[in-house]
């Protein structure tokens, strides 16, 4: 089954309206799992000629999109994960998800009509609440994408270890979020997906970069982590998340979180270590503040680094495993 609507693989990319004409599209975004992927939002004209479009990063929930024309349009969205040389991954090449009148419906079971729905952008005006989350219309119902898909990053084969600590935290950093690196946040064009370096931290065996991952006016605060030292460094990890500050990260506060299914509580140590001196049992939901760390300590057995190996210090209670600080 298939779309009635144009395929629009033609359309052409629209040049932004001057600001002071220009409207814009704004809403949420959602995605069938608890993972929200990067993505890019799509404004095509309902006569198909012409599109334009916002990128997003991971876990960004909402868009803004800018410098649109006056004029009716149909709004529709496709995943945009980065994608490393050699792993034989491909990009979308047709719609996942549009602005329908399921959408309008409630998403609910008795909403089965993926029909899209014109949006109308007035000049100097921001259209409001159009969320391209119909994710569930039936396979090849959405037409294709404007010029054979949305713009992919694409990153080189990771080495065996960086040069160094940054090195390997641009690369956490454009792998996990989806937003290609830039030194500034000035520097990233409108409507583009980027991530940027505010600060460095090292602690022993590893090191975290602070920083920012979104596009236009949605950004939120993460902390890419990286292992190692001197000339050799492993991408590691990331936390993001829209407050001030990233969490874990030495100065900011956040809650210990047990993981699904888990009960009781975490400890916390003397020492980084599972053999360190207990010193306290932390309920789900604690809240704490970083002082000290990152401490990794590389696993026994020939196993690949984890959030088990990685230790920070809680202020006025001790050390605790990664794992359970991403609250």
């Amino acid at each position: 089954m298939t779309s009635t609507a144009a395929s629009y693989a033609r359309a052409q990319q629209g040049s932004p309206a001057p600001p002071s004409m220009a409207g814009s599209i704004s809403g949420s975004l959602t995605y069938p799992s608890e993972f929200l992927p990067a993505q890019t939002v799509y404004a095509i004209s309902v006569d198909g000629r012409l599109f334009y479009r916002v990128e997003t990063v991971v876990g960004q929930g909402h868009y803004k999109m800018f410098g649109v024309p006056a004029g009716d349009y149909f709004v529709l969205a496709v995943l945009r994960m980065p994608l490393r040389a050699g792993s034989g991954e491909v990009a979308s090449t047709r719609f996942g998800a549009a602005y329908t009148k399921a959408s309008i419906c409630g998403l609910f079971a008795d909403c089965p009509d993926h029909t899209l729905m014109p949006v109308r952008v007035e000049s100097r005006q921001e259209t409001v609440n159009i969320k391209p989350n119909d994710w569930y219309a039936p396979q090849d119902f959405y037409p294709l994408v404007p010029g054979g898909g949305p713009a992919v990053l694409r990153l080189d084969a990771a080495p065996a270890a960086y040069p160094t600590s940054q090195a390997a935290a641009i690369d956490v950093a454009q792998a996990r979020t989806g937003g290609r690196y830039v030194e500034r946040q000035q520097d990233c064009p409108g409507n583009l997906a980027c991530t940027w370096f505010t600060s460095s931290h090292f602690g022993q065996g590893a090191a975290y970069y602070t920083g920012f991952a979104g596009s236009n006016l949605d950004i939120q605060a993460c902390a890419f982590y990286v292992l190692g030292a001197g000339t050799a460094w492993q991408a590691f990890s990331n936390q993001c998340r829209f407050e001030a500050d990233p969490f874990p990260a030495v100065g900011s506060a956040g809650h210990v979180t047990l993981g699904m299914g888990e009960t009781g509580c975490v400890n916390v140590r003397a020492a980084p270590g599972t053999t360190a001196r207990i010193l306290a049992c932390l309920a789900d939901r604690t809240s704490v503040r970083i002082d000290d760390g990152p401490v990794f300590l590389a696993p026994s057995s020939n196993t690949a680094p984890s959030s088990a190996d990685l230790w920070w210090h809680l202020a006025g209670r001790g050390w605790m495993v990664d794992r359970y600080l991403h609250g």
